[in-house]
């Protein structure tokens, strides 16, 4: 008992020692390159402001709009309640607290006056500032020279896969660092709010959970109060997260049991208190997404089920083969002298290990779990680059000549980071939506953006709004309405509701039918604008004014039609 006492009092005060060598100027280089990331993660949405064509507005998201007008649309609901209801689908529900994070920011855009657009990248780039500082003190914690926490920390805000050398031949789909912006921190701080606050979260746990376990002969039950606390936090951002915290940090616990030859029932306690400090969130998502049938039947079809795993190896590329190098100097070296680098060093390896497991687990949602994953790969892969790779090649320098191309091959990593937020600028100012077969604007003409406004102004919330899958994608978010179809995974039962969306918007069918559907999902509004005019057909467009509707508002480019089951 001594010796582990021991033991583990010697780990805490090498991990307090190397935190404390984190200088004044080192923070200073760490606020700098924190801020210059976050800078960059604007510039393309800046770009596509200032390039917007004239008589036109930018809508504000480039990556992932779909996604993006969905957290746009659960602010807007923030302004008047603090209930999520399913704004991209017709049918009625009960509201649920869940999407918590946005109904907040949405509250915050109603009292401050704010557009919610202006909320969400001011709380995007704020999450992404302070991830990235606590994510140089994690880093810092593992590495003392500071080169290898720059180097890690360059990984982590930059570093990618192979990605951009695929796209030519297999598109965006071929690799997780073009489409998985959860896999790296970049693309993370990019898509929206919720995903850099729950990484934060996430780490600021682990770094709680670990002092607790580095110090369980004398547990601190204050630092186990405030990691449950976090936890809390964490189970009602991103509920998935938890998981991950608890599996991790669990099997951790466990090696570090195993390898002291001692089980310390206190370590285990406070992992189950933090854990059912966290459970409040997760166990409501689970029972309010099972007891309101709109939700239940959302929840059947909202699947994000992982990739085959050569994605993932094309997505962090020569991060991955640098990490495997850096995981193997951890697990099977040793550090004459101090021994407890390498237990400390083992978290990383277990956090890369058990998310690797957990990508693959039979749930519908495996790819959440990549979130986070890249602080791990990144800290490891400069392992395997200063303490394995680049002895090597001092060694061998006349038969490894490959080897001092090794820089610039990390400087590559960055490459997909710059490349894909490219392809979502207005190089073409559209983007092709492969279910219509029609173009996904960046910009909309000031004539749609007034309809939207009309809708917001005089219609109620829950009036639902027919209207094409782009329009419908937008309108919830700038109108609040519901709309019958607007969403791949919020739309529920998708594919029947777009196949009776094409017969609604095609001449042959007949009036009674019409009717029918209007009654049927209780249609109040028709949005007709250029993308209505031309959607599902190469004949003459469906006409709504044939139908009797009045027009309740128009302009040269968009007509609102009040719908009558006549």
């Amino acid at each position: 008992m001594l010796n582990h006492t021991t033991q583990t009092e010697a780990v805490v005060a090498t991990a307090t020692l190397k935190i404390k060598l984190v200088t004044r100027q080192e923070w200073q280089w760490a606020w700098v390159w924190s801020i210059v990331t976050v800078v960059l993660t604007m510039l393309p949405f800046l770009w596509a402001w200032l390039t917007a064509p004239p008589g036109s507005q930018f809508m504000g998201l480039l990556f992932n709009a779909a996604d993006g007008n969905s957290y746009l649309a659960k602010m807007q609901q923030g302004h008047t309640g603090w209930l999520f209801h399913l704004t991209y689908s017709p049918e009625p529900s009960q509201g649920a607290f869940i999407f918590v994070p946005y109904l907040l920011l949405g509250r915050l855009a109603a009292v401050t006056g704010l557009s919610n657009v202006a909320v969400f990248h001011a709380a995007r780039l704020l999450f992404g500032l302070a991830l990235l500082l606590v994510s140089y003190l994690f880093i810092s914690s593992f590495l003392a020279e500071i080169r290898q926490r720059r180097l890690a920390f360059l990984l982590l805000c930059f570093g990618a896969g192979i990605g951009w050398l695929l796209l030519p031949f297999v598109g965006l789909d071929a690799s997780v660092d073009t489409w998985v912006a959860e896999s790296l921190t970049f693309f993370t701080i990019t898509a929206n709010p919720h995903f850099p606050l729950a990484t934060l979260l996430l780490l600021l746990a682990i770094m709680g959970l670990r002092t607790v376990f580095q110090v369980a002969a004398r547990i601190r039950w204050q630092t186990v109060a405030k990691t449950a606390l976090i936890a809390f936090l964490l189970g009602w951002v991103h509920p998935f997260l938890l998981i991950s915290l608890i599996a991790i940090m669990g099997v951790y616990l466990l090696r570090l049991n195993l390898a002291a030859r001692h089980f310390t029932l206190s370590s285990w306690l406070a992992l189950a208190w933090v854990g059912l400090a966290g459970a409040p969130g997760p166990l409501y998502t689970y029972l309010v997404t099972n007891t309101d049938p709109v939700l239940r039947a959302w929840m059947s079809q909202n699947q994000t089920l992982s990739p085959w795993p050569w994605f993932y190896l094309t997505g962090y590329g020569l991060l991955a083969i640098l990490a495997g190098l850096g995981g193997w100097r951890v697990e099977h070296r040793r550090w004459p002298g101090d021994e407890t680098r390498q237990q400390n060093l083992q978290l990383l390896t277990t956090w890369v290990g058990v998310t690797l497991v957990l990508l693959y687990v039979p749930v519908s949602f495996q790819r959440r779990f990549v979130e986070g994953l890249h602080l791990p790969v990144a800290v490891l892969a400069t392992l395997g680059f200063l303490e394995v790779l680049w002895p090597w090649y001092r060694q061998h320098r006349p038969k490894a000549k490959l080897a001092r191309w090794s820089g610039r091959l990390l400087l590559l990593c960055s490459v997909s980071t710059f490349v894909v937020p490219l392809l979502f600028t207005p190089f073409g100012n559209t983007r092709f939506d492969p279910i219509t077969g029609v173009s996904h604007f960046l910009y909309y003409y000031d004539d749609e953006v007034a309809g939207f406004s009309w809708l917001a102004t005089h219609t109620q919330p829950e009036d639902t709004v027919m209207a094409g899958p782009v329009d419908g994608s937008f309108i919830p978010a700038w109108a609040g309405n519901h709309v019958f179809y607007g969403h791949r995974l919020e739309t529920v039962d998708n594919q029947h509701k777009l196949q009776l969306l094409r017969q609604f918007f095609q001449v042959r069918t007949s009036p009674a039918d019409r009717n029918q559907l209007i009654q049927q999902y209780n249609l109040r509004y028709l949005y007709y604008g250029a993308e209505e005019k031309n959607l599902f057909t190469t004949a003459p467009p469906f006409d709504p004014t044939l139908a009797g509707w009045p027009v309740v508002f128009q302009n040269q480019r968009v007509k609102i039609y009040k719908l009558t089951a006549n």
